[in-house]
């Protein structure tokens, strides 16, 4: 965990913009107020998380388990609760399969989910420049 040049803006930005979100939505939430600034709560910890993970496994976990307050302040206080997960659900259960594919081929090949592996040495003798991209989707 840590915070460098790219992320710091990320994080002022989500500190900053949470307690906005909860201003926003003030009057509109009358039932169950204590869990929804619980699932807020949570969902900020997660996405602070998120911007300041350092390796991509942590940045994988933090972002997942941000999906699940996010879910659920949406089931629940969205206007019409159930729909909009369900119709949103397998879209991030695909991507969430195909994520982890995409961090496993890279341990794989590269030996390490570090995002600054040169600084750690490296891949250890075991990257093979090249194999790993064919994990990863086409950009055409």
């Amino acid at each position: 965990m840590g915070v460098d040049g790219i992320s710091l803006p990320f994080v002022i930005l989500t500190t900053a913009l949470m307690p906005l979100c909860i201003i926003a939505s003030w009057k509109s939430v009358t039932v169950r107020v204590r869990e929804y600034m619980m699932a807020f709560l949570l969902l900020e910890t997660l996405m602070v998380g998120t911007f300041s993970a350092l390796d991509l496994m942590l940045f994988y976990l933090f972002f997942e388990g941000g999906l699940i307050p996010m879910f659920l302040i949406i089931g629940v206080w969205a206007p019409a609760p159930g729909l909009r997960v369900l119709q949103v659900l397998p879209l991030y259960a695909a991507g969430l399969g195909a994520d982890a594919a995409r961090i496993m081929a890279l341990y794989w090949n590269a030996g390490t989910t570090i995002s600054d592996a040169d600084a750690h040495g490296g891949c250890r003798g075991r990257c093979r420049p090249g194999r790993g991209w064919r994990f990863l989707p086409r950009l055409r």
